[in-house]
């Protein structure tokens, strides 16, 4: 499974992320800068692959080291062959975060 982050707003911003499985090991860390939006109104970044395996996970998402969210969810196997899911964190013109699960179409 994928983690999208994408910036809405007009600045740069410092991301770090960090995923656990089964509330105890952290399976993928990632400290990253995304650029401001860009004409089509977002700057998109895919991690590829953080999630291939069955468990609870908590994605936790962190920018500018001030506003943070976090989501839990399990995971099936279902989803890591498939790739029906994807996760997101959306970061917004006001440097609000929102770390969400979506339906890949």
């Amino acid at each position: 499974m994928d983690l999208r982050i994408d910036n809405f707003g007009n600045e740069s911003h410092d991301v770090s992320v960090r995923i656990i499985k089964n509330g105890s090991t952290v399976t993928y860390k990632n400290n990253l800068t995304i650029e401001p939006a860009g004409s089509d109104g977002y700057t998109r970044l895919i991690l590829e692959d953080v999630i291939d395996a069955p468990g609870e996970y908590e994605i936790r998402a962190t920018v500018d080291g001030k506003y943070s969210d976090s989501v839990t969810w399990t995971i099936g196997e279902r989803y890591t062959e498939t790739a029906s899911e994807q996760w997101e964190v959306n970061l917004d013109w006001q440097e609000a975060i929102v770390v969400k699960r979506v339906a890949n179409m």
